[in-house]
């Protein structure tokens, strides 16, 4: 009876540790955010300025606050309508001594997703 119980445990752990690895997606996150490129930064904070070709974020780093200024072209991406105020997180690349902004996704500054 010891023996049967002790295989028939065993038997449960292996298959339920088995089912949580193969469950788990290969590649679970997006390969940009993962890190393949390593140029590709991201940032976060609060759009200060918004011009025809340029945006700026207000980015709080440590105890400071950083006025980061990114380039727009007709790859960059955008997720929501950017607005003075509202909130953003920018996935860019430096270029020239700019970032160029790839991917952008907007939080409206009433704080409500849109979609």
């Amino acid at each position: 009876m010891r023996l049967g119980t002790a295989l028939s445990v065993v038997t449960l752990f292996v298959f339920c540790f088995s089912l949580a690895v193969w469950s788990t997606p290969f590649n679970a996150e997006d390969p940009i955010k993962a890190g393949t490129d390593p140029e590709l930064n991201t940032a976060a904070g609060q759009i200060v300025f918004l011009g025809d070709t340029s945006f700026a974020l207000l980015v709080k780093h440590e105890r400071n606050e950083i006025k980061l200024r990114f380039l727009v072209n007709g790859q960059t991406k955008f997720e929501g309508r950017p607005s003075i105020g509202s909130y953003a997180t920018v996935e860019y690349h430096p270029a020239e001594g700019n970032n160029v902004a790839i991917h952008v996704s907007v939080l409206p500054a009433s704080g409500i997703q849109t979609y």
